[in-house]
C-alpha cells in the first residue's frame, strides 16, 4: 500500500471515532514515500491526538503542518495550535476545579 491509502484509512477511522486506529494508520502512511499532502495528513494526525487530549503530540503535528507553503493549510494548522493550547488550559482548569470540589467535600464543615 502507498502512503495515501494509509492516510485515507486514517481519515475514515477518525470519522468513526477510532482515534488510536487513525493515529496508527496515518503514522504508517507518513512512513511511506508516496503521500500527496503530508501536511494535510499531519493535520488529521494532530486532530486525532487532540481528541484523545494528547495536546503536546497534537501541537507537534500541527506545528509541522504549519510549515507548509500552502496558506490555507498554514492558517488551519495555526488555528488548531491556538485551539489546542486553549483546550489544554481549559481541561487542566476543570481538573483543578474538580479536585478542589472533592477536597471541599472531604474536609469537615465549620
Amino acid at each position: 500500500k502507498d502512503g495515501d491509502t494509509y492516510v485515507l484509512l486514517g481519515n475514515l477511522y477518525l470519522f468513526e471515532d477510532r482515534l488510536k486506529d487513525s493515529i496508527r494508520a496515518i503514522e504508517n502512511g507518513l512512513k511511506k514515500p508516496k503521500v500527496k499532502s503530508r501536511s494535510q495528513a499531519l493535520l488529521v494526525l494532530g486532530q486525532a491526538h487532540f481528541e484523545l487530549q494528547n495536546f503536546e503530540d497534537a501541537k507537534k503535528h500541527f506545528r509541522a503542518a504549519a510549515r507548509d507553503k500552502n496558506k490555507r493549510i498554514k492558517r488551519t494548522a495555526n488555528s488548531w495550535i491556538k485551539y489546542a493550547e486553549n483546550e489544554e488550559i481549559r481541561v487542566k482548569n476543570l481538573a483543578l476545579r474538580r479536585d478542589f470540589i472533592q477536597q471541599a467535600k472531604k474536609s469537615p464543615q465549620t
